[in-house]
Parts: structure tokens; C-alpha cells; sequence
């Protein structure tokens, strides 16, 4: 009799442990810190977990390497949330990534839960959402601005508002997404931030998005071939297909000169962008072919010769587009001639299942989209000749 109240005392600790065993999910473990430096939140060897915060100071580093392989960079004065961390190795579909940035600079490297199933990725800042296609990118952003440059693979950034909910995952379908590409030699920013009274109070609306090059160069002199016949179309309104030239050609190039701003509403849809050029395409309701094989011609195209601090015009001659849908594929052979250079471009790259395609190596890249369901293309050409030296080119071109 002695122990029995103490033995029924047991059993109902006993039973109520189990109780909130069963009813508790326990925290998932998402990954670990692999490097921390200086004034950080966590340290090296503790584990991070589904829901965590991850701060850095004035000089704090923080290295995380998840469950899948993929590695994240944490950078000084940042605020990182780790919101949703899952990884199935035998069933992809299960795989669910979902991070907040909520100020600060990260560097993020895909791991296999991503690059398994693309779609459950999300990169979230204050004012954007980033998705991927397989990825090492870098992303700096507070509450009124979004950075970010893409070393290698592509992502796809949008705003957040009525078509793109920070709750989703993978890239937005939204008329305002943004795509680039690794080897683009800017970045991609997101800002115009305004404050609007909703029924739950104060929301950040970004209403447009700005393009920014990520570094600079000085390009002081123009030289006109008049053998050249000029485009006098104005890339807006007249075609499906257009581009721009960044603004700090704008003094340089003059009335050849093609400003962004016409491109930035809801009518046009950014394909891609070099050194010069930004690729904009108008978005269509056809669908992207799965199957067979199609010839392109040019119809107009711009292209330079940029050498030190020279721009002139160049030639684009010989020219040859075949896409074959059911490969994922695309052909572009081309000849550029400025002076006494001449290059002959001879390339193959892949297609993605929404039309983008591109091709980067060595001293070229080469980056677009189909348009219309195939019957059109906008196609970007960057082809180094030398150190200080390259051709850069925008084209349009239509089906055979």
C-alpha cells in the first residue's frame, strides 16, 4: 500500500509523456553550422532546425550546410528564418524549401531538394519572392529593395502582391517575374516601394521593377558605319519582340540610345539581359512546343563592337536559328564583323520547358526566348574577342 500512490503517480507522468510524444511534433532539423565568425546568434557544430532565426552583426559570418547538400552563406548585419526545410530522397515531391530573408546579404548554393523538385523552393525578402532552376546566387535585400546576381543556373524574382503570396513555393507566375541567368553582368533589383492602407492596416506594395548593372564601365565614344542600315523601329508597340540599352549608355550612344522604361508595364515580359542589352518579349497565351523542329530567320537586328572605351557598330551576317522542341535544344550560327574583326559564332544550348534558352562558356554567351508558341524568337549574343574586347548583339527573329 505504501508504493501504490506513488506507482499511480509513475504510470500518469508515464501516460502523459507518451501523451505529448504523440501529440507534439518534435522540431525538424534542417542542417548544421558548419563555419560562424565574429557576432553571430549560433556557433559552429549546433544544429539548425525547422523555424529558427539566424542573426549576424557588424562582423558576423554564419556557413550552413542542410540535410540535401545545399550550402548557405549568412552575411554581416543579416536576419535569416529557416521556414520550411524537408527533404525525401525517394520522393521528391515531398521536398518542401521555404526561407526568409529578412534583411541582409545571403549567398545560397541549390541542394538536391531543390534541384529535385524546383517548384518547392522559395527565397522570400520583405518585398519579393526568388525561385530557382537550379542554382548558386547571391541576394541582398531590406524592406524597400531586392539585389541579387546569379553565379550559376538562373532564378526567377517577382514582388510580392495579389499574384505572387509569400505562403507559396517556386517561382511566381506573375506578369511582373523577372528571370537571369548566371553570366549576366548585372543584377536584378526590385524596389519603387509605396505604402497602402489595406483592411488588415499598412502593406509595402512594390509597384514596378528596376534593372541596375552590378558594376561599371566607362564606354566615352561612338563610331557610326554608315554601311549599316538603321533599325528606326522603336522596340515598343511595333513588334512582339524588343530591347533596351542599359542607361549608362544613354550619353554615349544618343539617339540610337533605347530606354527601359517603356518595357516596365504589364504589356512586356523581360527574356534576358547582357553587358548592353536588356531582351524583352511580349508574353503570349500559346504554349511552348514539345515536339518537332523549326527554322528561324533574322528580321532586324543591333549589334557593337565595345572595345575599351569604344562602342561602334557591327554587322550581323550569315545568320542561322534552328530550335528543336523535342530535344530542348537550340542551333545559332552567326557571323559579327566590325573594321578588320570578324567573328564567326557557331552554338548549341538547352531550352527550358517555358521557352527560355541559353548557352555560356568561355568567352561567349548566348540567351533568349521563343515567343508566340515558336513563331518568334528574341535572341541576346556576347562573345568576347579579347581582354578588352567584345561583340554584343540583340536580335529578333521569326518562324520559316
Amino acid at each position: 500500500m505504501l508504493y501504490e500512490e506513488p506507482m499511480r503517480l509513475l504510470h500518469s507522468l508515464t501516460a502523459l509523456l507518451l501523451f505529448f510524444s504523440i501529440s507534439m511534433p518534435a522540431l525538424a532539423e534542417a542542417g548544421v553550422v558548419a563555419f560562424a565568425l565574429g557576432d553571430v546568434s549560433v556557433k559552429r557544430g549546433d544544429s539548425i532546425e525547422v523555424g529558427d532565426l539566424i542573426k549576424t552583426g557588424e562582423n558576423g559570418h554564419v556557413h550552413i550546410r542542410f540535410i540535401d547538400g545545399a550550402l548557405i552563406s549568412v552575411r554581416p548585419n543579416s536576419e535569416l528564418i529557416i521556414n520550411e526545410y524537408s527533404y525525401f530522397p525517394e520522393d521528391s515531391s515531398k521536398n518542401r524549401v521555404r526561407l526568409t530573408l529578412k534583411s541582409g546579404t545571403v549567398r545560397s548554393v541549390t541542394g538536391e531538394a531543390g534541384r529535385s523538385n524546383k517548384d518547392a523552393y522559395r527565397m522570400n525578402t520583405p518585398i519579393s519572392a526568388i525561385g530557382i532552376r537550379g542554382t548558386d546566387y547571391t541576394v541582398f535585400s531590406d524592406d524597400r529593395k531586392t539585389r541579387v546576381f546569379v553565379q550559376s543556373g538562373g532564378i526567377g524574382i517577382a514582388p510580392l502582391d495579389e499574384e505572387c503570396r509569400a505562403e507559396d513555393l517556386g517561382i511566381c507566375l506573375s506578369s511582373k517575374l523577372v528571370e537571369i541567368f548566371a553570366g549576366d553582368s548585372h543584377v536584378i533589383e526590385l524596389s519603387s516601394v509605396k505604402w497602402e492602407q489595406s483592411s488588415s492596416g499598412a502593406e509595402r506594395v512594390v509597384r514596378e521593377s528596376t534593372l541596375a548593372l552590378s558594376d561599371e564601365f566607362n564606354v566615352t565614344t561612338l563610331k557610326i558605319d554608315s554601311s549599316i542600315e538603321l533599325n528606326n523601329k522603336t522596340d515598343f508597340g511595333e513588334d512582339d519582340i524588343g530591347w533596351s540599352h542599359w542607361s549608362n549608355f544613354q550619353k554615349v550612344l544618343g539617339n540610337l540610345f533605347k530606354p527601359t522604361a517603356p518595357f516596365l508595364d504589364s504589356n512586356w515580359r523581360i527574356a534576358s539581359a547582357n553587358s548592353l542589352f536588356g531582351l524583352f518579349i511580349r508574353p503570349s497565351s500559346n504554349g511552348v512546343p514539345r515536339t518537332g523542329v523549326s527554322s528561324y530567320e533574322l528580321d532586324r537586328y543591333e549589334a557593337y563592337l565595345i572595345t575599351g572605351p569604344r562602342i561602334e557598330q557591327a554587322i550581323m551576317s550569315q545568320p542561322s536559328l534552328t530550335i528543336r522542341f523535342g530535344e530542348k535544344t537550340f542551333g545559332l550560327s552567326t557571323t559579327l564583323s566590325a573594321e578588320a574583326i570578324s567573328e564567326r559564332i557557331a552554338i548549341s544550348g538547352e531550352l527550358t520547358a517555358d521557352g527560355f534558352f541559353s548557352a555560356l562558356g568561355t568567352g561567349f554567351k548566348i540567351s533568349g526566348s521563343v515567343q508566340d508558341g515558336g513563331n518568334g524568337a528574341g535572341v541576346l549574343i556576347e562573345r568576347m574577342v579579347s581582354e578588352d574586347s567584345r561583340f554584343v548583339g540583340a536580335s529578333s527573329w521569326s518562324k520559316q
